[in-house]
């Protein structure tokens, strides 16, 4: 009892505030475990000792009574075995063996009479029976397993697995896994008209079925809601999560399988709640893990069987309240409901055995921090603080005007020594979640730890924490030999594939977060996908050198050129000056407003919300859409369209932004960049216009600044706008906007090492003396092969295709020449992108005979559409290697 917690470093209460005063309770205590757990062995208990703290409140009298030592008496889950008999082999009308195979459950519990069998025979079949008979028709190249879980009158539970050897067929392929971050369908989504009211439940997941329900054998979330309507709220918790009993049929329409629900909120409205959401699961058929009325509960495991191979999956949260003194506390005890506790002993006592019962262990995590507050005034407020230690909060307690938050898109030290200890003690993997934002992947010891997969269904509204992404494991028996990923944004609360630029931009960031972790993320930009490896060794990479040519001009005392887009030909690995100009320096940077295309790429980010702004489907500089601005002579004043939400940037670093402009009769028409002290401010620290304000008509013409970050900026946004022209009609039209986040000036006479794979997309230089032009070396490296994360053996280099284009510039129409590396046929792709990387026409897809490949390309997309004059990248890639050329269109 108490409201004031004992110091953690000397007390590890687990009842505290757990029951209600005024009545009689047994509490079971584990004597010396806690002991045990730190320092390893068991002491010698030698007296009792009764406290009542005096914590400076009211009196109070705590009562002992019937102190007894119950070792003895605990039930025992039951020891499980299997017995089995092939009872009969026939061959079939195709020529396969099917046996028929007696079992029988063995089991030894000394306390109980009577069980409950559930027999999997991994083909999607499954019995209730002691000794069930099956007939197996399937055929596999290896061993089949069996699994079997006892279950005894007092919930606990024994298991048991078994091979069966079944007629041998050709590999199959792996199986699929697929998991997704934090899923609740509570809150903003049940409110009265919101979407759940008017498109039902189902409409949070349709977007996703063909990524995730409907994308794997096998799929797994991490359930963060209750499912009830009764229970009374966390006493302490200042936010508690439930969601309508009716509304868990969403989650059976998602695909879900497997449910973890080892997490700070599912205890939220009691053991009731708890319990009422595992009843409606089991309704649905859908096992669960990670949560129950006790500690045992919690930590065991829930399996599943596909394909003949056996999945273990075991769930532990250490969100545990203590921190913020949230009493009761949210993890289970010996006898108090909650999630299993994610501490050293525990991770041990989980995964203990698993191996012997099951082909892959699969630990499904929920721990770390969810946001940083800000620093106080007058501090540094980059994403590191070196000179303050921020306050830790949890995310779903900040309401709209609290104090600003930070998110840490990386994990601590700590956090990652705690899960790498999982992989020591038996894990395959491990997958966490908590953070709400996506993070990296780890790589140790050959395994992998996903850090974060953010949210999947969730209703924050903080920008950060929309994208997100589906994770498949590719699985055989002998364990995991793959895993991808499929990016996507949380759109409006609800879940979209991220298609075109934002798919590569969600991609690439996460693998910029995990190169300095040793795993290794190649992106595919054709399919967005990806691909994780958890280390370098046996990972193929190419490397492609190209001259990048730049135009200086002068300002401020330096020759500068634009932010220049970097070729679309793999990671930026080294950068030198080609030129031999003394003192020229060299910066690379990233592109951070990822929604500058205005294209349909599974986000709605801009806030066009009258009739003179639209995106516009009949102009644009690149791609589909473009942004519409409209004014009359009639009109009052201006309009603009900026994003609905700021975005995060960094103030220690510096910024530069560029887009493209056309116009007919418009007046000032302009593309704005705005700093913010926080994510809500209405009122800019700067505004800055990339050019002069435009009156007039133009073609599609650019526009670019070098800005200077206030010292305090640390969200940003873009806005178009435009003024009332003095006659007719204006219009203005926005395309391939981009605020690029630099890394600090380098000096260009040596070559710089960049470490990859990582997402810069964007080089400049600057001459303190007057220079026309400048060459740059530049280095990109290809790593893997996007199709198959399994590494093959070595052989001869491949080599990507030599490519040629005349004439060039062009207009109307220019052929593009492939030689060949080899001779015989080969699959190639050849299509032209955007300076942004995306596709707009593809022109050959399959297979080209012979040494050499002539393809004409008459300008125009993919709808025979007349694309408008500028550089364009050509890019053919063959055998995993790719090769680009840039191209002038001039109409």
């Amino acid at each position: 009892g108490g409201e004031e917690l004992p110091a953690p470093d000397n007390w590890w209460t687990v009842y505290q505030g757990a029951f209600a005063r005024h009545q009689w309770y047994t509490y079971l205590l584990p004597l010396g475990e806690d002991w045990r757990a730190t320092y390893g062995d068991l002491p010698a208990i030698t007296q009792l000792v009764y406290v009542n703290d005096e914590d400076g409140g009211a009196p109070g009298e705590t009562y002992f009574d019937a102190i007894a030592d119950v070792t003895g008496d605990l039930p025992v889950a039951p020891v499980v075995g299997i017995l089995q008999t092939v009872t009969k082999l026939r061959r079939d009308t195709e020529g396969n063996d099917r046996a028929t195979v007696q079992f029988e459950a063995l089991v030894n519990d000394p306390d109980s009479a009577t069980h409950v069998f559930h027999w999997d025979f991994g083909d999607s079949t499954f019995s209730d029976e002691t000794a069930p008979q099956h007939v197996f028709t399937v055929t596999a190249d290896h061993a089949w397993s069996v699994g079997l879980t006892v279950t005894d009158p007092d919930g606990l539970s024994g298991y048991a697995a078994t091979q069966v050897e079944v007629d041998p067929g050709g590999a199959a392929g792996p199986i699929t896994v697929n998991f997704v971050g934090d899923v609740f369908t509570g809150r903003a989504y049940e409110y009265a008209g919101g979407i759940i009211d008017t498109y039902g439940v189902e409409a949070l997941f349709e977007p996703t079925l063909g990524i995730f329900g409907g994308a794997a054998d096998v799929n797994v979330c991490n359930l963060e809601v209750s499912y009830t309507d009764r229970g009374t709220p966390h006493p302490t918790k200042s936010v508690v999560f439930r969601s309508r009993p009716e509304n868990s049929a969403g989650i059976r329409y998602a695909g879900v399988d497997l449910a973890g629900l080892a997490n700070n909120h599912i205890i939220d409205y009691g053991e009731i709640g708890m319990l009422d959401t595992m009843d409606l699961l089991d309704g649905l058929s859908i096992p669960y893990f990670g949560a129950g009325s006790d500690e045992t509960a919690a930590l065991q495991p829930a399996f599943r069987t596909e394909r003949g191979i056996r999945l273990a999956f075991v769930g532990q949260c250490n969100r545990c309240g203590r921190k913020w003194n949230y009493q009761p506390f949210l993890d289970a005890g010996p006898g108090k409901p909650g999630f299993a506790f994610f501490v050293p002993q525990n991770v041990t006592r989980a995964l203990d055995g698993l191996h012997g019962l099951a082909d892959v262990v699969i630990l499904q995590t929920h721990s770390g921090d969810e946001y940083e507050t800000a620093p106080p005034p007058g501090k540094t407020a980059g994403p590191v603080w070196p000179d303050v230690t921020p306050e830790i909060i949890e995310a779903t307690d900040i309401a709209p005007g609290d104090p600003d938050v930070r998110f840490r898109n990386e994990p601590s030290l700590d956090d990652r020594a705690l899960r790498r200890l999982t992989l020591d003690a038996g894990a395959d993997i491990l997958i966490n979640h908590h953070p709400h934002v996506l993070q990296g992947f780890e790589g140790y010891d050959g395994k992998l730890i996903a850090h974060s997969l953010g949210n999947f269904v969730f209703d924050l509204y903080y920008p950060e924490t929309f994208p997100t992404l589906v994770l498949t494991l590719e699985i055989e028996k002998n364990g995991i030999v793959g895993c991808r990923f499929v990016p996507a944004w949380i759109d409006d609360y609800i879940p979209r594939p991220a298609l075109g630029t934002l798919g590569y931009e969600i991609a690439d960031r996460i693998a910029d977060y995990s190169t300095p972790m040793n795993a290794l993320v190649t992106v595919d930009r054709e399919t967005n996908t990806a691909r994780v490896y958890p280390d370098r060794a046996g990972i193929d990479s190419t490397t492609a050198d190209r001259t990048l040519e730049v135009t200086l001009k002068e300002i401020g005392g330096w020759w500068v050129c634009a932010p220049t887009a970097l070729p679309d030909a793999g990671d930026l690995s080294a950068l030198a000056d080609a030129s031999g100009l003394p003192g020229l320096e060299m910066r690379w940077g990233r592109e951070i407003l990822w929604h500058g295309g205005f294209e349909d790429e599974g986000a709605t980010f801009w806030d066009d919300n009258t009739a003179d702004e639209w995106l516009d489907t009949a102009q644009a500089h690149a791609g589909t859409r473009s942004l519409a601005l409209r004014r009359r002579d009639s009109d009052p004043d201006q309009t603009g369209t900026d994003l609905e939400k700021h975005l995060p940037c960094d103030p220690t670093r510096e910024h530069s932004a560029l887009g493209w402009l056309r116009a007919e009769n418009a007046a000032e028409a302009r593309i704005m960049v705005r700093f913010y002290p926080d994510r809500s401010s209405e009122t800019p620290l700067s505004s800055t216009d990339l050019a002069d304000r435009f009156t007039g008509s133009c073609d599609w013409t650019p526009q670019w600044v070098d800005l200077t970050t206030p010292g305090s900026a640390v969200y940003f946004e873009l806005r178009c706008g435009t003024e009332p022209p003095a006659a007719g009609t204006g219009l203005s039209w926005f395309d391939d906007l981009a605020l690029v986040e630099w890394e600090a000036w380098q000096p260009a006479g040596a070559s710089a090492s960049i470490p990859a794979p990582n997402n810069y997309r964007y080089v400049q230089v600057r001459s303190p003396s007057a220079a026309a032009t400048v060459a740059l070396a530049v280095t990109e490296t290809v790593y893997g092969d996007p199709a198959t994360a399994i590494a093959g053996p070595a052989g001869p280099p491949r080599l990507p295709p030599r490519l040629s284009v005349s004439p060039n510039p062009f207009n109307p129409l220019t052929t593009i020449r492939l030689e060949l590396p080899r001779a015989g046929a080969a699959d190639a792709t050849v299509a032209i992108h955007d300076l942004r990387g995306r596709r707009v026409a593809l022109l050959h897809r399959g297979p080209l005979r012979g040494e050499i490949a002539a393809l004409v390309w008459k300008g125009r997309d993919d709808r025979g559409r007349a694309l408008p004059s500028g550089i364009y990248l050509v890019r053919a890639e063959m055998d995993g290697q790719a090769v680009s050329r840039k191209i002038t269109l001039v109409r």
